[in-house]
């Protein structure tokens, strides 16, 4: 190897690769094996961090073609490697999981990773590269504090971030486009991961007091839109919580793969402090409307969190808990505004949010990956071939609810809160005009993940929606 060529050494974590394996093993492993993690924490106490990262690693389950890498360091790599350049892998991350993404990328001439002896990082990390390439003998891309050791030692130092130490790092070359470190910019990802655009769903919270003609009288509104408040940032917690374990899953999606925790734009210990922040702030916001509703609001947070985890891979059973935790903020909003759900109101959520939830299912199962026809959706109990039971149960359950609306039509209780109560058979041919509407997008491709935020953009449910509120509106009034 020439002077004039050091081999130029890559760190992976936060360098090359936008995440951390570290963190996504200690999720996979809670995941997939949480019985496991106490033993495996124990570890850490005992013997140290390194055979800590070989326990999380020996079972990580992860596509390492999957992974967001950054296009600027792959840009360095080709650029030395094409003067002559070897290219080396030094990263904490265990050899086990170091050599699979190594072999992966087929870039690199070496690979050296922690193992259970050793912790390959710092520096130890430092120590190990001037032992085999001599002080001032290699080039180092990293992009934290604990990379300055290496730089100390490196001839040309490359960092993809820029770096604040009291340890002043002389000729320190930053590569990629790092102007962009305003406010904005960072806030951008956060607000992306919580999906503000999904609280319209929270709307429902509203639906008791409005069908029981409560929704001005005195504070309703008022602690509705507290209560509102509340339910979404639950929502966006458990949305962050579900993009956490999801990673994997999420980065073999054609769309999801740009999620911010999913690309690495958003790490995870950031990710779960967001999450954990929101959740208190919303349970904090609920209980000062009272006990029930925190209750109501805790329950809807750990189902979901089990949906996550456990019943979004269970076959139909998913769509039904997806239906109930939509008709829970029936519930809630009813807890809020003191009044009752009627039991139409609760039988007419449940078969249409099954119905949009099998829309779902139905793009993810009509839309397989090259290579994947007819086989298991990843993260999912459905295959491609279920598509056909999945649209005629879909269809079947949105003509349900309005079927269930319609009997409502014809009770005594329709009697009591309409002057003209004859006028809400306007809304059956809508909605079934809008049910069938929904259906047939699908199956054309058209909606290519959630229905809700397809119609939040469509203008012809949007057109439904507002035709929809009108009647109502006329018919409570005339």
């Amino acid at each position: 190897m020439v002077d004039t060529n050091p081999p130029l050494v890559v760190d992976l974590d936060g360098t090359l690769f936008r995440g951390d394996m570290l963190w996504e093993s200690i999720v996979d492993t809670l995941k997939r094996k949480p019985l496991s993690f106490p033993r495996t924490l124990f570890a850490l106490v005992t013997k140290g961090k390194a055979e800590f990262k070989r326990l999380l690693s020996l079972d990580f389950d992860f596509e390492s073609q999957n992974l967001p890498l950054r296009e600027e360091v792959l840009h360095l790599i080709n650029t030395s490697k094409a003067s002559g350049s070897h290219i080396v892998l030094s990263t904490g991350a265990d050899i086990l999981i170091a050599t699979k993404i190594s072999g992966s990328l087929g870039i690199f001439d070496a690979v050296i990773g922690s193992t259970p002896e050793r912790n390959n990082s710092g520096a130890n990390k430092a120590s190990d590269l001037v032992d085999r390439f001599g002080s001032g003998g290699f080039d180092y891309i990293g992009d934290s504090i604990r990379d300055i050791p290496v730089w100390q030692e490196a001839r040309k130092k490359y960092s993809v971030v820029p770096i604040r130490s009291k340890s002043k790092i002389d000729d320190l070359i930053m590569i990629g486009n790092n102007s962009k470190h305003n406010l904005l910019d960072r806030l951008k990802p956060i607000i992306k991961t919580l999906r503000p655009h999904q609280w319209v769903k929270n709307v429902l919270i509203f639906a008791p007091a409005f069908a029981a003609q409560k929704i001005l009288d005195g504070n309703v509104l008022s602690t509705l839109l507290l209560a509102f408040v509340a339910f979404s940032l639950v929502a966006s917690a458990v949305y962050i919580f579900n993009d956490i374990l999801d990673i994997q899953n999420d980065r073999s999606h054609e769309t999801k793969r740009f999620r911010p925790i999913a690309s690495g734009r958003l790490s995870i210990p950031s990710s779960v402090f967001l999450g954990v922040s929101l959740l208190v702030i919303g349970l904090a916001i609920s209980y000062s409307l009272s006990f029930l509703t925190t209750v109501v609001l805790a329950t809807y947070f750990f189902v979901s969190l089990f949906y996550s985890t456990t019943l979004k891979r269970i076959v139909i059973l998913d769509a039904v808990t997806l239906a109930g935790l939509y008709t829970s903020r029936l519930v809630f909003g009813a807890v809020v505004a003191d009044t009752e759900v009627s039991t139409w109101l609760l039988g007419f959520s449940l078969f249409l949010f099954f119905s949009l939830a099998l829309v779902k299912r139905y793009s993810e199962a009509s839309r397989p990956r090259k290579g994947q026809e007819d086989k298991q959706i990843s993260g999912r109990g459905y295959r491609t071939s279920d598509i056909g039971i999945v649209s005629n149960l879909g269809v079947s359950s949105g003509l349900a609810s309005v079927i269930v609306f319609s009997l409502y039509l014809t009770s005594e209780s329709v009697l009591d809160f309409y002057g003209s109560p004859e006028l809400l058979w306007w809304v059956v041919p809508v909605l079934l005009t809008w049910i069938s509407w929904i259906w047939i997008q699908v199956s054309r491709g058209e909606i290519v993940d959630d229905p809700i935020v397809f119609a939040l953009r469509d203008r012809f449910s949007s057109l439904s929606g507002l035709v929809v509120v009108m009647i109502f509106v006329v018919a409570q009034n005339l």
